[in-house]
C-alpha cells in the first residue's frame, strides 16, 4: 500500500532527483485524449516503449500528477510495467481534492493498489503560468516527459525544465490536424 508524507519527511525517506522521471501534460490534452482514440493509442504505444529504455538506463521512480487523463494513462502504463520491471516506484503528485476525486471514482482501485507514494499538496496554485505541484516535480526529477499543447502552460513548464537542465522528451501533435508523436 502507498505512504503519504508531508513536505518534511517526504524527500528524506526517498532518494529521487538522479534517477526520476516526471511525465506532465497540460489539461487541454484531456480532449485529444478523448476525441481521437488512434492517435490515443499510438502516443500510448511509443511513450511505453520510451519509459522501457529510461527504465533500462536507470530511472526507476516516476512522478505523475493526478489531474487529468494523460496522467491516468501514465499511472496505468506504469502500473503495466511495475510487473515487468519490479524496481520502479509510482509517485504521484497531486492536490488533495483530485486524489480523493480520482480514488473514489475513476478506477480508484487500480490507482491506489500501484501507487508507492503520494505527496499532496492541500492547494494548486499558479506562478507565472506553472502548477506549483508540477514544479515540485520538475525539481525533484532529472527527465520530464511533457505532452506538448501550443499553449503557455506548457511552454512555460519546457522552460523551466530547461533551466533546471533535465533532459526533455517532448510528445508532440502537429496544429495542421495531422498528429504527429516526436521524442526530442
Amino acid at each position: 500500500m502507498f505512504e503519504i508524507f508531508n513536505d518534511e519527511d517526504f524527500f528524506s525517506k526517498l532518494e529521487i532527483v538522479r534517477n526520476t522521471c516526471c511525465l506532465i501534460s497540460s489539461n487541454s490534452s484531456n480532449n485529444f485524449f478523448d476525441s481521437d482514440k488512434l492517435i490515443k493509442h499510438i502516443v500510448i504505444d511509443a511513450l511505453k516503449e520510451k519509459l522501457k529504455d529510461l527504465i533500462i538506463n536507470g530511472i526507476d521512480n516516476f512522478i505523475v500528477g493526478l489531474e487529468n487523463n494523460f496522467d491516468i494513462i501514465c499511472i496505468e502504463l506504469l502500473s503495466e510495467l511495475k510487473g515487468e520491471y519490479s524496481g520502479i516506484k509510482l509517485i504521484c503528485f497531486c492536490e488533495e481534492k483530485n486524489r480523493k476525486k480520482y480514488i473514489e471514482g475513476y478506477n480508484g482501485e487500480n490507482i491506489l493498489k500501484n501507487i508507492d507514494f503520494f505527496k499532496i499538496f492541500e492547494n494548486d496554485i499558479y506562478i507565472n503560468k506553472i502548477s506549483i505541484i508540477h514544479k515540485n516535480m520538475i525539481d525533484y526529477s532529472s527527465t520530464l516527459i511533457v505532452f506538448v499543447e501550443l499553449d503557455d502552460t506548457t511552454k512555460s513548464l519546457t522552460e523551466y525544465a530547461d533551466l533546471k537542465h533535465l533532459n526533455i522528451i517532448k510528445l508532440e501533435k502537429s496544429i495542421n490536424g495531422f498528429n504527429i508523436l516526436s521524442f526530442d
